[in-house]
């Protein structure tokens, strides 16, 4: 995990600021971050464990991606819906309680 390196760069190294973008990450419904939410929290809270992190940190982290995945499973319902909300609203549709004539 990219979360393990990091912490290993930081045993062994100081960090520096750069103003330079190095890498971009994306998420989209199929990406394992997103679709295994539950495994990749589980295997923060071990990397974090492993690496001496504080207690504190570490909860706030885990309510950090609770509260995430709170929030992408509601926005996914939301996307997911979205189009069929829209044409029904367009009566673009069908709809079975109201037939068009």
């Amino acid at each position: 995990m990219d979360y393990d390196l990091w912490f290993r760069f930081s045993h062994r190294t100081r960090a520096a600021m750069i103003n330079e973008k190095l890498v971009v990450m994306r998420y989209y419904p199929d990406a394992k971050t997103v679709k295994q939410r539950k495994k990749a929290s589980e295997e923060l809270a071990y990397v974090y464990a492993k690496n001496g992190a504080f207690t504190s940190r570490r909860e706030q982290v885990a309510e950090l991606v609770v509260q995430r995945g709170e929030k992408d499973a509601y926005l996914n319902r939301i996307h997911s819906s979205l189009p069929v909300r829209l044409l029904k609203r367009l009566s673009l549709f069908p709809n079975p309680a109201n037939p068009r004539p």
